[in-house]
């Protein structure tokens, strides 16, 4: 994949997606990425958590809808990110994304609870898509509606996940308007999604299409179900903004999803509001399927920043 850099007068940078060997076709795009990191400008993957203010609050009315809540420990009380678990979508639990998430887990010190949430996982052809989109989309709803009785402000609420938690949370991030017919429950309005690793497109043959047969509980399932279970088919110009970080060197999800993705968002016309955090520096790990430790987490904070300020 090549890219071409141009940088913006806000100081970000914009990449021309030019093409992609691994791509049937070549996706031409213009994506608003941002600088890579400087001294001093990443975190480690894995921040300790505190203890939760919370444990096993329960969300919705399935045994799995559990929650564990961890109120800022800086920063005031400005807003709530709902963290999505990874996983293949047949395994995780709460917990995981101090491991793998750290400019995310740590804007606990910038004034942001989370609500580390578990869904029910796929088993068979138990609990394939959307259920595990609708379980998040509960957890948002109730957020929103009773977070403020256990010290949660819900005026800026995010979702972000890795890997298949990164899938859900885009599908949250563009559901909030889906389309009736093609296959997304709607979903509760968002202020900003982010996805680290994400799968964005189960339908073309990247090396993550196995992904969607185990979602969606078939050796071989249609175009139709696949394409339905993809955030490219559902990304449209009324979607909340979005920021996605990817490792150039990632063997389970290859980086030529997160372009597809970008493609998506040119031709939907958003390609602007969807941050792209391209990991090609630092250890081999930042830039396999777990990026955090080399995305720049200045800008990340940046980003969150212009959400609350809702300057995207």
């Amino acid at each position: 994949m090549s890219f071409d850099a141009r940088t913006t007068t806000s100081g970000r940078r914009c990449w021309r997606v030019l093409g992609s060997t691994v791509l049937v076709m070549v996706v031409v795009a213009t994506s608003c990425a941002v600088q890579p990191p400087g001294p001093g400008q990443t975190v480690p993957a894995a921040m300790a958590p505190p203890s939760p203010v919370k444990v096993d609050l329960r969300y919705g009315p399935e045994p799995e809808h559990l929650a564990n809540v961890y109120l800022p420990t800086a920063g005031g009380n400005r807003g709530v990110i709902v963290l999505v678990h990874g996983g293949g979508f047949v395994k995780g639990a709460r917990g995981d994304l101090f491991n793998t998430g750290g400019p995310v887990v740590r804007q606990l010190r910038r004034g942001f609870a989370l609500v580390d949430v578990e869904y029910r996982l796929t088993k068979g052809t138990a609990n394939t898509f959307p259920t595990a989109v609708q379980d998040v989309s509960l957890a948002v709803e109730w957020v929103r509606r009773h977070g403020p009785a256990h010290g949660l402000n819900p005026r800026t609420v995010l979702v972000a996940g890795s890997s298949a938690g990164g899938t859900i949370a885009t599908l949250i991030g563009v559901g909030s308007n889906a389309v009736p017919g093609k296959g997304l429950p709607r979903t509760p309005r968002v202020d900003g999604w982010v996805s680290l690793a994400g799968i964005y497109d189960f339908a073309t043959p990247t090396g993550a299409s196995h992904f969607g047969a185990t979602w969606l509980g078939a050796a071989r399932p249609t175009r139709r179900a696949l394409e339905a279970a993809s955030p490219v088919t559902h990304i449209d110009r009324h979607d909340p903004p979005g920021y996605v970080a990817h490792g150039d060197h990632d063997t389970v999800v290859p980086v030529s999803q997160a372009a597809l993705m970008l493609g998506a968002a040119a031709r939907a016309g958003v390609i602007t509001r969807l941050f792209y955090d391209l990991v090609t520096t630092g250890s081999g790990s930042c830039r396999w399927h777990f990026p955090a430790c080399g995305m720049n987490a200045a800008a990340f904070d940046d980003w969150v920043e212009r959400v609350v300020a809702r300057r995207l």
